[in-house]
């Protein structure tokens, strides 16, 4: 029905941040230097993953730090409800999500100049791999 390629969803992401960029350094002319620009991506992407994390849900329904469980520490931060998340679990799929954000820009600022044979190109999906095999660990938890 809709297929969303990564390249299609990274090249529209760009597009959206150089729109807001373009329109900020037309009105304003904040943003004439590169390390400007990159930290406005930065700061978005870590709006988007704190987002994503749950932190509203945390805010809203302030759930308990820790739960009890029958593992031999007697207690997890993993929420036992499956639609529920501990402020604990939320800052750790926040990470995950910073993880494998910047595994994902950084690969594809690497795909862009051409350098996909290098060993930072290794290291990028690594954390790419690690969010997601840790996030599916999260999720897998919480099925009883």
């Amino acid at each position: 029905m809709f297929e969303l390629d990564l390249r299609d969803l990274f090249l529209t992401l760009n597009r959206a941040v150089d729109g807001f960029v373009s329109i900020l350094d037309k009105k304003r002319g904040l943003l004439g230097e590169e390390r400007v620009r990159r930290a406005l991506v930065i700061g978005l992407l870590f709006v988007m993953a704190v987002l994503l994390s749950g932190w509203p849900y945390v805010l809203v329904y302030k759930p308990s730090m820790l739960y009890s469980s029958s593992s031999s520490l007697g207690a997890t931060f993993i929420s036992p409800d499956q639609l529920g998340e501990g402020p604990i679990e939320a800052v750790v799929v926040g990470l995950l999500y910073v993880l494998g954000l910047v595994g994902l820009y950084w690969s594809y600022s690497l795909w862009n100049r051409g350098r996909s044979s290098s060993p930072e190109t290794i290291v990028a999906l690594i954390l790419v791999l690690i969010s997601v095999i840790s996030l599916y660990w999260i999720g897998t938890s919480k099925l009883y």
